[in-house]
């Protein structure tokens, strides 16, 4: 069984309010639970009697139309494993410390990574192995993958940079 970490799932969320308030909710669907930011997705399988967004600021059902999100997950076939991760800092313009995992040569966000994990109260660097991973490689980006029991989890990457020094 997965533990939610509803304080987790609020802040996640918590960007979308005013932009695009709908993502501000929990889809309760009827074979799963759901929540996205636009730039992470987090679908837990699951049972459920009947279907509503839940607000997460409010804690009020809210109406309104979830995205449908079937389309966005890359297939099985597409997936490579991952090989290496390994966590990257550096000085941005402004000299202030930016913080990236590279897996698999591809930079993806530490913030929005762990941020993601916590809300199924996982740790990413103490509580997800490299074997539970998988990647889809794009040219410039990539996708992370996590699929375990009944949690799939997946995360963009960010924009590789032009002359690789990531």
């Amino acid at each position: 069984m997965v533990k939610l970490n509803f304080n987790a799932i609020k802040s996640l969320l918590k960007k979308n309010t005013k932009k695009r308030p709908i993502l501000n909710c929990i889809n309760y669907k009827d074979s799963s639970i759901l929540f996205t930011d636009s730039f992470s997705l987090v679908e837990i399988s699951t049972q459920n009697n009947t279907t509503f967004l839940l607000n997460v600021e409010t804690l009020k059902i809210q109406g309104g139309t979830y995205p449908n999100t079937d389309n966005i997950k890359p297939s099985e076939i597409d997936l490579k494993d991952v090989e290496h991760v390994e966590l990257s800092t550096k000085l941005d313009v402004s000299n202030k410390k930016v913080e990236t995992y590279i897996i698999n040569e591809y930079p993806f966000d530490r913030k929005l990574v762990d941020n993601t994990f916590k809300t199924i109260s996982k740790d990413f660097l103490r509580g997800v192995t490299k074997n539970e991973l998988k990647i889809k490689e794009y040219q410039q980006y990539g996708t992370l993958v996590y699929q375990k029991d009944e949690v799939y989890i997946l995360i963009l990457g960010l924009a590789k940079e032009l002359d690789n020094e990531w």
